[in-house]
């Protein structure tokens, strides 16, 4: 597939994610503003949600600067950097899934709070994604060994 009609396919996506996350967003405040109450959870949801949304309008905004300027959207380095950062992230989130596990072994033997199944997998997910981001920002500015 060409570099534009990818990056077309990209915009497009991202636009759409965009949306839904807004019109998310906009029902979450506004079915606050009706309940007169802002918690916490209101800053734990509208937060990283923004923070996504503006990560998304930064990527996207960088690869099509890419593709104006006649750089290909993959080469072999960027692959390279993918595969090494998908690595660390796979190693990262192994060690991070024993030590649930071993959270669930000692909430056996001691009164710990109870980890919801939901809660795990969602957790797991956006911490895979986490690291994946940042292992894939520090390999990026430091270089590959």
């Amino acid at each position: 597939m060409k570099d534009k009609t990818m990056l077309l396919l990209i915009k497009t996506g991202g636009a759409i994610l965009v949306a839904g996350i807004m019109l998310f967003l906009i029902s979450i405040t506004l079915f606050e503003m009706n309940q007169c109450t802002l918690t916490p959870l209101f800053a734990a949801v509208f937060l990283p949600a923004i923070a996504i949304v503006a990560v998304l309008v930064i990527m996207i905004k960088k690869q099509s600067r890419g593709i104006r300027n006649g750089l290909p959207m993959h080469d072999e380095l960027s692959t390279r950097i993918k595969h090494s950062a998908g690595y660390y992230s796979y190693l990262i989130t192994v060690y991070f899934l024993l030590a649930v596990m071993w959270y669930h072994f000692l909430m056996d033997e001691m009164p710990l709070p109870q980890i919801l199944p939901e809660h795990l997998a969602m957790t797991t997910m956006l911490f895979m994604l986490v690291v994946f981001g940042l292992s894939y920002l520090i390999i990026q500015r430091r270089g590959l060994k």
